[in-house]
């Protein structure tokens, strides 16, 4: 079965039958099986965008959807749910159902027999939606554009072949006909007659729509249909595009009038429709009166508007669609129209509530029809709170006696079986007429336990009786979507109880394997397993075996031995374990065990004695049975079995039948003779008067009232009054958190992920991949003959799981990680690495290398190695940040040293001598330098979380035992083992301090495995000093293989074979975890009680960094102990207690917080340990490592202000900051040179955060209301002064700015305080807000080429966490942590006598004014890697690009890996669209006369040497982009697929190349001709529909073009010199502004509608300088530029980068990064082309393949650059202000295409191709 199917599936099974979300209005009935939705647009959920055409009403573009979950367009013409959704909603559906034509596309390149799985699985168990937009009642309407009501039911009589199929017809008739069909259609008829020219008769009309109507319902009900939800037509006369051509904007009465009088045709219809078709039943929900009242009301109904559309353009916004660059109205909710047709979300829910349970006097209530017919029982009041639940689980197994028997034994021959079958059985069921009962074979009045415990899990009562279900011809399906019965009354535990007359126990088990087994055989596999993993299996059985027991004991006439009872119990006991063990094997997961009751008290028992009293001593026996099953089911039967006992011996024995309402808890209700127990409920039985007041129906059965409260008991009862530790509830609610969520069954996972490393006792196969004859493995049996589902072996050391396993299980993992070398071989490394861990864990490895060295296993030092290399490959994946964070938040765990052991004594045994204490200290040390240097290389790699399991008492494993002739443990071994285990525990604690952030649970195991061997009964083992699986004395002289000699009971060994434990064994422990001490540091603990951040170490250590440097300026906020240096009293400093609280080590360091500040934050996400160091603090050691460019400087001083004058003599300003730059910048240049500092610094980060003091001291001197011109003037000098430290930072090499605005300074503690009510002092704030804007404005004008930057919005971020604390987890955001007086703010510092707040990670502010180290952190987060919420143009992780390959020749950078570094962007898929710039060969598969580059000497330069299509003498921009992503060269051209070529494609793991040479904006561009932009996005549109239907599935797809795909877009040249080249030749001027207006609207197309197909990262290179080509240059006698010509490509980049910034704030998500070609090519290359280092060009003007011809302007001639500049220039020059920040990967010269061809002449030798720009094209 594919991924698809099991996708469906869970789908459709798991989370549609486990809804989350609240229903619309309470569900008075039952989920009905399945919904079919048949209409037109105010149903369709997505079918039209299957449809192809122009013409098709689609709604795929925002902003439809806006309100969607995840915010997307769906296909629904609203912006979020519609009618249908909320229909389905009230019904008990998570939505609609899916679009018909979805479920086909997705499958569409599959066989036909996985689309039938897709399609028949949804409408078996959800229903399929066939409704299309513009659909009409007539074919006629909108022919063409839709799918007409006429085709949607022949689609629907598809889906009904395919479903009879699948299941059969019975199946399929029986399900039809409880399902609901909705249909609302009509509307679009309406339009279409009213906007004919000439109209025709309305009779007619009305005849042609009415006679199709009743067509469609006569021919949906001969199909099966029976329950009808039909929708009238509305006032179709008051939607806004009616309204709009009225001139008062009123409604068109006529168009009304119109769909009144078909609504009344309608209703007649349907009147004789239902007198004519059986079973027909209808609700008409009328449209039209509901829109009528609301017109006529609207408030009423909370609406503002009724007239306008909330999503259009103007009058009305009714005169246009809804298009991204439509108006959007204020407040949604207040519109009855979203756009000019479909109403608003809101309006749907409105709708969808009127519908299903409104107001009978406007409509005839739809949820009056599914009651009726869908049968819907109360018991009676009392009881209806257990009718309405949801399915908690997609289905419910039952397997038991007569307690829980539906059905069964009335399809059972026999005159001994006992049946249910006459009244007064079943006489309170619904349905049954007084006196009429209608027996089921339940042993009841009416529902048993059973039903009700199955209405507590959503359903509408127990599941059918398996033997029905057969007979009707209908297990499969209802054990796919409900479930089923076997219980059987008279069934036992024991084969022989009862034998002949019912079903038993085993033999229920049997027949649900059979069940499984045509499960499988219709839906696959693994959809079965994963579907039994979530269903619930309810065992009610026993009791029959008490009875048989006491009546044979009574037949004996003698009174039942100890050894009897301890028999009788062993067989029950045995007989239980074995059904259980064989479900779970058989899949089941989750079991409900009701217990044994009171059997002794029932009226059959009760009247053999003289008093009516119970028989206590059976009673006694029942209560010691389930004494034992309870120990059986404690022991851990297996591996994620969760269980409740639902104790009805307890619940029986301590209710008191008062208490809950029985006058009678002795006598039978239905029978005769002395407390009716002296004869069966019979027709001529005695009926007590009140069946409601008596606990027993008949002699040995519950009433149906006692049923529903011991099921309502057990469901969600007192544990405490019930005596089980898990409630049904409990169990079934945790089961239905994971369905709904698609996590682990087990428990939410604790870590992103889990690294292991050691040996056997952890190692998952990865030694079966290891070469050599001697290396251990555990690849044959019966290694993992206990592993669920396959019991074959893995490569694990044990019959089962092993350690590492139940480790994972506790994390919330379903297993260990896999073994590295498997998920190698694989190619699924970096996968199973991001999202769950790997395992390098190898059986015999050793501490030491030298351990086992000649088995050719993996040594824990190589493992450690391996996990490097992994590292290394995430990071090329997802970039360093977000590694360093995810290894952060891992769990690492360590098992190794046994083999140390064994191999250490073994040595000292071969050279036959006793180990000296010095070889002991020796090997100690050994073993303690590799263990330190592990966890120290481990933590460097970013590790920080450990879990270390010690060495348990090696010398009591069997093969060791089994050396000493009494068997007894080698104690001197053990010794040696305990003492590395004592020194292991000390080298964690020393550590822990030494590696800040370092959290470790020592595991000890030797403690643990000393406890079991002293008592091994205590947990259930029989044997502790042999192997279960091996030969000769203990098991332990031979491996555990296939002819090896296996125990009876593996879970009764301590060891599996003659070294490793069974998988029990390692199940306790981790799930025991003795001892005081070390266990401390438990793994819960670890988890639970970790640093909110780490760090710390070094700051010259080494480390891969997102830049080389960070050079960091500013006040308090930034500062780390500059201001410790200053001399002066008034200094403010941060140099006492309780600053550094929190820092490692807890001493003060000049931070203004109590542990790490905003710089170290962002130093920590960028690569770094921390914060670089404080200027003044620098050593000489420290200051050589600065001038070599190493780490950083941070020259932040607390109090500094942008102003001189800003606490004067008390900081250092920021002026003096960038001076004390100059002088660290003159250092790196004598110790590097020029060009290497200039480089270095270009990279490096440059944080500035300041201007909050220069604030304060303006407010503090105007303390009245200043003047608006003071304010200008001091927001001038600010400017001023910020402007010239940029500009002087960037003369001495800064390009990339992180800038940090000024926060709300008026809600500071300190501010707050000055305010009776502790308000913000809104005056200062509104001064910051001033200046903040002012700043912004400075930063987007500097214009200074190469310059990059990202503005950090303190203010708003401040302002959102103030408004919303909660939601950035904090609690106090106005008073001081640390301080004193009111808000602790009125001491202007935090002193060792203030006062401390009791929880520091919930406060914003740390002392008066600075931030705490959790806000620090958020401030960071925010601005490293955070929304666009709070950074502009980009956050501070855009401007920091992957480290770049190492430079050299272009055929040596493509071939070579050596000293590459990998690119963080390499998971990414290219895109690629544009023209002749990035064109990699499709031009070459176009047919016709025009240019190709398919000649040398294209592609010389090229590996091979040969024309490949590119416009270049080699690699073009595409593929240097593609380069610094990772990948060897552009990803192919889209004509030059093949089909392998195509499957990596639609598979989603490799890009494509659109691009087309002479490719245009506009079609017209070269028309006919070329590929152009819009065409090339319709072939993507292809590519997509491909990767969908693949079986990646549209949601995998769209995941992937959105997070982990770049669109590259390099075009427009050709648009404008081709316009320039037609106004030339008719001697006419360019209209520039009609030009712009044309070339935005189809950019803005394209990029719209990418983004529908799921693009959101956009790399734009704009226009360059084209009027600089050769082609335009020759035509200058000068050779000049065309100034014009640049002029208007200027002014085109003007436009687009408007228009982008408009899209990115319309269209949720989207990222952008302009490459600006024309300023790099006007302020580097063409200024000064030799003066970049490294560019070498000399040449800027000629072409340097070409020939001394006349060239057409910009038609045709040299154009094109050199493919070494374009290398060049885009590897290391990234210019550009503003947008720049976002930098393409690779930006190079790359102009215009061509509109013919002209050949290629070769030129002199002497022009080396090295030194040219441009290569004639």
């Amino acid at each position: 079965m594919t991924m698809m199917e099991v996708l469906v599936l869970l789908l459709c099974l798991v989370i549609s039958s486990i809804q989350t979300a609240a229903p619309v209005a309470a569900a008075v009935g039952l989920r009905p099986p399945a919904m079919y939705v048949l209409g037109d647009s105010l149903l369709d959920v997505g079918n039209n965008n299957y449809l192809t055409g122009a013409d098709v009403p689609r709604a795929n573009k925002p902003y439809y959807g806006v309100d969607f979950p995840g915010g997307k367009p769906t296909g629904r013409f609203s912006n979020g749910y519609n009618t249908a959704d909320y229909i389905a909603k009230s019904m008990g559906f998570a939505s609609s159902p899916p679009p018909y034509l979805s479920l086909l596309a997705d499958n569409s390149s599959s066989s036909s027999r996985i689309h039938a799985h897709q399609l028949v699985l949804a409408a078996l168990t959800n229903g399929v939606s066939y409704a299309s937009a513009d659909a009409g009642i007539l074919d006629s309407t909108n022919a063409g554009k839709c799918i007409p009501l006429s085709t949607q039911l022949r689609y629907f009589n598809a889906t009904r072949a395919e479903m009879v199929a699948a299941v059969g017809s019975v199946a399929v008739s029986a399900l039809l006909s409880k399902s609901i069909f909705l249909i609302g259609v009509g509307s679009n008829d309406m339009f279409v007659f009213a906007a004919a020219e000439q109209q025709s008769d309305a009779a007619a009309l009305y005849a042609s729509l009415i006679s199709n109507y009743s067509a469609t319902i006569t021919q949906l009900h001969s199909m099966g249909a029976r329950k009808f939800a039909v929708i009238n037509v509305g006032e179709v006369g008051c939607v806004p595009t009616v309204r709009v051509l009225d001139a008062a904007g009123q409604c068109a009465d006529g168009l009304n009038r119109l769909a009144a009088d078909f609504d009344d045709a309608l209703r007649q219809l349907l009147v004789d429709l239902a007198a004519r078709l059986p079973g027909l039943v209808y609700s008409l929900a009328d449209s039209f009166a509901l829109s009528r009242d609301t017109f006529a009301d609207p408030q009423a109904a909370g609406y503002t508007d009724i007239a306008a559309a909330c999503c259009g353009s103007g009058r009305l916004l009714a005169e246009a669609d809804c298009l991204p660059n439509s108006t959007l109205c204020a407040n949604r909710d207040d519109h009855v129209f979203w756009d000019r047709y479909h109403p608003a979300q809101r309006a749907c829910l409105l709708t969808a509530q009127a519908f299903y349970n409104g107001p009978a006097h406007s409509l005839i209530i739809l949820v009056l029809m599914i009651v009726s017919a869908a049968a819907v029982v109360a018991v009676d009041q009392q009881q209806s709170k257990t009718v309405s639940r949801r399915r908690q689980v997609p289905a419910m197994y039952v397997f038991g006696d007569s307690t829980l028997d539906v059905g069964n034994n009335n399809h059972l021959e026999g005159k001994g079986v006992p049946r249910a079958n006459k009244p007064y059985y079943g006489i309170d069921l619904p349905g049954a007429a007084a006196g009429n009962p209608i027996p089921t074979g339940r042993f009841s009045n009416g529902y048993n336990v059973a039903d009700f415990v199955a209405k507590n899990l959503g359903f509408d009562k127990s599941p059918l009786a398996y033997l029905v279900l057969k007979a009707r011809d209908y297990l499969i399906p209802s054990a796919i979507t409900r479930g089923v019965s076997y219980a059987s009354a008279g069934a036992g535990i024991l084969d022989s109880t009862n034998a002949g007359d019912n079903i038993p126990l085993s033999q229920q088990v049997r027949l649900f394997a059979s069940t499984k087994a045509e499960m499988e055989a219709k839906v696959g596999p693994a959809a079965v397993t994963h579907l039994l993993s979530r269903s619930f299996f309810l065992l009610g059985v026993g009791s029959n075996d008490f009875f048989a027991f006491a009546t044979a004991q009574a037949a004996k006439k003698t009174a039942a031995t100890q050894s009897d009872v301890a028999a009788f119990y062993a067989g029950l006991v045995s007989n239980y374990s074995a059904a259980i063990t064989d479900l779970y094997e058989l899949g089941a997961r989750k079991f409900g065990i009701i217990n044994v009751g009171p059997v002794g008290c029932v009226p059959r028992v009760r009247v053999l004695n003289a008093t009516g009293g119970c028989a206590d001593a059976l009673n006694q026996l029942a209560a010691g049975f389930d004494a034992a099953l309870r120990s059986l089911l404690a022991g851990g039967l297996a591996p994620g079995l969760s269980y409740s006992i639902a104790d009805s011996y307890a619940f029986t024995t301590r209710t008191d039948p008062r208490a809950v309402g029985f006058v009678d808890a002795v006598s039978a209700c239905c029978g005769g003779g002395r407390l009716g127990a002296q004869a069966d409920c019979l027709p001529g039985a005695a009926l007590c008067a009140d069946r409601d007041r008596y606990l027993f129906w008949d002699r040995v059965h519950p009433s149906q009232r006692a049923a529903m409260l011991s099921a309502q008991a057990y469901y969600d009862g007192s544990p405490q009054e019930m005596g089980y530790e898990l409630g049904l509830k409990v169990l079934v609610l945790s089961l239905a958190v994971v369905a709904v969520a698609g996590i682990r069954p087990s428990k939410l996972q604790q870590v992103p992920a889990m690294f292991v490393l050691g040996d056997s006792t952890l190692d998952v196969g990865n030694n079966n991949y290891l070469p050599g004859k001697d290396v251990p493995r555990a690849n044959k049996p019966f290694y993992g003959v206990d592993l669920p589902g396959s019991g074959k072996p893995t490569g694990r050391f044990s019959n089962g799981y092993n350690t590492a396993d139940f480790v994972a299980k506790t994390l919330g993992f379903d297993k260990s990680p896999l073994a590295y070398l498997q998920l190698k071989a694989h190619n699924n490394l970096i996968p199973s690495a991001i999202t769950r861990g790997v395992s390098y864990a190898s059986a015999g490895a050793g501490i030491l290398d030298s351990t086992n060295a000649v088995d050719n296993i993996i040594p824990l030092s190589q493992q450690v190695r391996l996990f490097a290399s992994t590292k290394t490959e995430m990071e090329a994946k997802l970039g360093p940040g977000a590694v360093s964070h995810l290894l952060s938040k891992s769990f690492f765990l360590l098992g190794v040293g046994s083999n140390d052991f064994f191999a250490f004594a073994t040595a000292q045994a071969q050279q036959n001598r006793t180990a000296t204490q010095s070889d002991v200290t020796a090997f100690y040390s050994s073993l303690l330098s590799n263990y330190s240097a592990t966890i120290t290389e481990l933590y460097t790699l970013g590790a920080r979380k450990f879990g270390v399991i010690n060495v348990g008492p090696v010398g009591c494993v069997p093969s060791v035992r089994v050396l000493n002739a009494t068997g007894a443990c080698a104690d001197a071994m053990n010794q040696l083992a305990v003492g590395f285990d004592g020194a292991l525990g000390s080298l964690l604690a020393g550590l822990a301090p030494k590696l800040p952030g370092l959290a470790f649970s020592l595991a000890d195991s030797s403690a643990l495995t000393q406890a079991t061997l002293a008592d091994p009964l205590a947990l259930g083992f029989v044997s502790t000093d042999s192997a279960c699986c091996g030969s000769g004395r203990l098991g332990a002289q031979g491996d555990c293989t296939p002819a090896a000699a296996l125990c009876p009971d593996r879970d009764a060994y301590l060891f599996w074979d003659s070294v490793h434990p069974s998988q029990r064994a390692a199940f306790l422990s981790v799930l025991r975890r003795p001892g005081p001490v070390h266990h401390a540091h438990q793994l819960q603990a670890a988890r639970q009680h970790l640093m909110v951040l780490v760090g710390g170490g070094n700051d010259d250590v080494a480390r891969q960094t997102a830049v080389p440097a960070l050079f960091v300026f500013g006040d308090s906020l930034l500062d780390v102990g500059n201001n410790n240096y200053l001399a002066g009293a008034d200094v403010p400093r941060a140099n006492a207690p309780y600053y550094g609280v929190d820092f490692p080590g807890g001493k003060p360091t000049g931070r203004f917080s109590n542990g790490y500040n905003v710089a170290d934050f962002v130093a920590m996400a960028m690569g770094f340990k921390r914060s670089p160091p404080a200027y003044l603090s620098l050593t000489r050691r420290s200051s050589r490592l600065v001038a070599k460019g190493i780490g950083g400087v941070n020259y932040a001083s607390g109090g500094a202000g942008i102003l001189d004058s800003t606490l004067a003599g008390m900081t250092i300003p920021l002026s003096k900051q960038v001076r004390n730059l100059g002088a660290t910048r003159a250092e790196m240049v004598a110790t590097l040179g020029a060009a290497a500092a200039n480089d270095l610094l270009s990279k490096s980060l440059f944080l500035i955060a300041i201007g909050t003091n220069d604030m304060a001291a303006f407010s503090s001197v105007t303390s009245q209301q200043p003047q608006q011109s003071d304010v200008a003037a001091f927001y001038s000098s600010l400017v001023s002064n910020y402007s010239a430290t940029i500009t002087e930072l960037y003369a001495m090499g800064a390009r990339k700015l992180g800038v940090i605005n000024v926060g709300q300074l008026g809600c500071a503690p300190l501010e707050r305080a000055q305010s009776p009510t502790g308000a913000c002092a809104d005056a200062i704030d509104a001064l910051v807000a001033g200046f903040d804007a002012e700043l912004r404005s400075l930063l987007a004008r500097l214009g200074l080429p190469g310059l990059a930057y990202s503005l950090g919005d303190l203010y708003s971020l401040m302002q959102a966490t103030i408004a919303d604390p909660s939601a950035a987890g904090l609690d106090n955001v106005d008073r001081a942590c640390c301080g004193g007086g009111r808000l602790a703010a009125q001491i202007t510092a935090c002193l060792p006598n203030s006062t401390l707040c009791a929880d520091r990670g919930r406060y914003l502010f740390w002392d008066y004014g600075h931030p705490t180290q959790r806000a620090a952190q958020l401030v960071a987060a925010a601005f490293y890697d955070g929304p666009a919420q709070f950074t502009a143009p980009v956050n501070f992780k855009h401007l920091l690009p992957a480290p770049v390959a190492a430079t050299g020749s272009v055929d040596r950078a493509a071939t070579t890996t050596k000293n590459k570094v990998v690119p963080a962007t390499a998971a990414m898929l290219l895109y690629v669209f544009g023209d002749s710039t990035v064109d990699v060969g499709n031009n070459n598969y176009l047919p016709g006369d025009f240019p190709r580059a398919n000649m040398p000497y294209y592609g010389v330069d090229f590996p091979g040497a040969r024309p490949t299509g590119r416009w270049s003498n080699g690699y073009n921009i595409a593929d240097f982009v593609a380069r610094r992503m990772g990948f060897k060269r552009s990803p192919p051209a889209y004509l030059s697929l093949t089909p392998r070529s195509s499957r990596q494609v639609v598979k989603g793991v490799r890009g494509v190349n659109y691009a087309s040479a002479g490719a245009g904006i506009l079609d017209s561009t070269h028309a006919g001709r070329y590929i152009p932009v819009s065409e090339q996005v319709r072939y993507f549109g292809a590519t997509r529909g491909e990767m969908v239907a693949s079986g990646l599935g549209a949601c995998a797809a769209n995941e992937r073009l959105s997070t982990s795909s770049l669109f590259l877009i390099s075009i427009g040249s050709n648009d404008i010199a081709a316009t320039f080249q037609t106004t030339t030749n008719n001697n006419r001027s360019v209209d520039v502004a009609a030009l712009y207006a044309s070339l935005i609207s189809n950019y803005t197309a394209a990029i719209t509608e990418l983004y529908g197909m799921g693009a959101r990262k956009f790399g734009i290179v704009n226009v360059g300088l084209i009027g600089c080509t050769p082609s335009a240059r020759v035509l200058s006698p000068a050779g000049a530029c065309a100034a014009a010509v640049n002029a208007v490509a200027a002014g085109f980049n003007d436009a687009l980068r408007s228009q982008l910034a408009g899209l990115s704030s319309r269209l949720h998500g989207l990222t952008y990064s302009i490459g600006d070609l024309l300023g790099l090519m006007q302020a580097t290359i063409l200024a000064n082309p030799r003066a970049p280092p490294g560019l070498g060009l000399w040449n800027v003007d000629s072409a340097c393949c070409g020939g001394p011809q006349a060239l057409l302007f910009l038609g045709r001639g040299p154009s094109h650059p050199e493919g070494r500049s374009a290398h060049r220039v885009g590897l290391l020059r990234r210019p550009g202000p503003v947008y720049h920040a976002r930098q393409l990967e690779a930006t190079a010269l790359a102009p215009v295409g061509h509109a013919a061809r002209q050949p290629c002449v070769v030129m002199p030798r002497a022009l080396l191709r090295k030194n040219f720009i441009y290569v004639r094209m």
